[in-house]
């Protein structure tokens, strides 16, 4: 690394001009949001010669931790206002450098794939937003903050273009090759960057786009096809949701990108698993809406839920694909059954004439509460269990005893957990305008006072551990049965 210091050295002193130009700038009127994404695709600009100026990446990971201390002691004092005045809850400044060291990590071995990466990050994220803002018509939230379909828009054609340009550039892939690489970079590029909270994008767009390319470069044609043939196939699914109101944007985003990740990785079978069981629980969704007095979300799904329900299952598809081990199938059937069990048994239970009770006392409690069961909830949550199990075997025409097993199983146990869960801990709130018990704490427009719970345990996280409680079971009955 000591052959490095010169190019250290070069670096900070050219990567401290630009973001003394970005102050300058602000100074003369240039606006908060033109400022910052200017220093934001001017430092990326330097750093795509970063292979050449390094031998190794770890200078590239020892600078950018400098940097990143920079930025946070200049955002706690008010200073270098070029980039900190944009009024963001997050440290997206400061994510910026450790993704620039992570896409390092992933894709050092070759100079193109690295300057791609970097060209998502400083090109497509940083015009994403500038469009946004200035023609952007169509918003939607995420945490806190706004993004909208037009930049949304502009991150994946950016995103093509600048893959495809890498690939066939560096001569990495033929044409054709690269553009099929292209369009599903862009598609992860586009839908990480528009649910990303808080400025992380900054450091997950780097770390999705550098290992899909890393793990790309050496795919054959069939390959390429079949992961565009996956992409497409979860878009158009996701699109009919969307237009049925079943989504919200970052849901659309999330549920793509498990569709993908799942048909990608695991296969038909495992997709057909997934879309069935996020078809029933969205028409139960739909049923019981109005049902439920204690959810404030609704019946459009957003990211968060989507995670918490199928995020684990899409993890075990990504490890399935990545070493084929028969444990991943039984824990993607113990989450998903444990996700399916447990949204059925409360969005039909609740629809029952049956007073519920809470699952740790039997004491009767108002139909929605969490914890509350029933027996027709139970009927409901073991349909939910078999889900996976139908539509695998609806896909493939093979009956799976593992989806059996771990699904039924895994869910009652899964949804179980939910339960207890929910009733134990799970955070409840009193609207101060019309003295309604909550689940979420903003309600009427205004912020309810806490009631029960720690803050941070949510459905979505009571759910995501009811999910993982059904992957666990499922990893347990593969480990006693397999």
């Amino acid at each position: 690394m000591e052959h490095d210091i010169p190019g250290m050295l070069l670096t900070a002193v050219v990567l401290l001009s630009l973001l003394a130009l970005g102050e300058v700038g602000r100074a003369r009127g240039a606006g908060n949001e033109a400022t910052r994404k200017f220093s934001h695709i001017a430092c990326g600009a330097w750093i795509l010669g970063f292979p050449w100026l390094f031998t190794s990446v770890h200078s590239v990971g020892l600078l950018g931790a400098m940097f990143a201390v920079l930025l946070l002691v200049t955002r706690h004092f008010g200073w270098l206002q070029s980039i900190h005045a944009v009024d963001r809850s997050g440290h997206g400044a400061a994510w910026y450098p450790a993704g620039v060291y992570f896409a390092g990590l992933l894709t050092w071995r070759e100079p193109g794939l690295f300057v791609a990466t970097v060209l998502l990050l400083a090109l497509s994220d940083g015009l994403a937003a500038l469009v946004g803002r200035r023609f952007g018509r169509r918003s939607y939230p995420v945490h806190g903050s706004t993004r909208t379909i037009e930049g949304s828009a502009t991150a994946f054609v950016v995103s093509w273009l600048a893959v495809v340009g890498c690939l066939v550039g560096f001569g990495l892939a033929p044409p054709l090759a690269a553009c099929v690489i292209g369009l599903v970079a862009g598609a992860l590029v586009t839908a990480v960057e528009g649910m990303s909270p808080w400025g992380t994008d900054n450091v997950l767009v780097p770390v999705v786009a550098g290992a899909y390319l890393a793990a790309t470069a050496d795919l054959d044609m069939p390959a390429l096809m079949a992961h565009l043939a996956a992409a497409g196939l979860s878009a158009t699914i996701v699109g009919i949701s969307v237009w049925r109101a079943h989504l919200t944007a970052t849901g659309a985003f999330a549920a793509w990108l498990m569709g993908f990740v799942v048909l990608a990785c695991g296969g038909g079978g495992w997709f057909g698993a997934l879309l069935l069981v996020f078809v029933a629980v969205n028409l139960a969704s739909r049923v019981a809406h109005g049902h439920k007095p204690l959810q404030g979300k609704g019946a459009r799904r957003d990211h968060l839920q989507i995670f918490a329900n199928v995020g684990l299952g899409g993890v075990a598809a990504l490890v399935f694909g990545l070493t084929g081990s028969p444990a991943a199938l039984w824990a993607y059937a113990g989450a998903l059954g444990a996700a399916a069990a447990d949204t059925l048994a409360s969005e039909l239970g609740v629809l029952s004439p049956e007073t519920p009770r809470r699952i740790t006392s039997l004491q009767p409690v108002a139909p929605g509460t969490s914890g509350g069961v029933t027996v027709a909830g139970y009927g409901a949550a073991l349909l939910g269990g078999v889900l996976p199990t139908a539509g695998y075997l609806a896909a493939t025409g093979s009956f799976a005893p593992a989806l059996v097993l771990a699904g039924g199983i895994g869910g009652m146990a899964g949804s179980t957990a939910d339960s207890v869960i929910g009733d134990l801990w799970q955070a409840r709130y009193r609207c101060t305008a019309c003295e309604a018990d909550t689940e979420d704490h903003v309600h009427c427009g205004v912020i309810g006072h806490h009631t029960h719970g720690p803050r941070w345990m949510t459905n979505d996280a009571v759910n995501l551990l009811g999910s993982l409680t059904g992957a666990i079971t499922g990893l347990a009955l593969y480990g006693w049965m397999g």
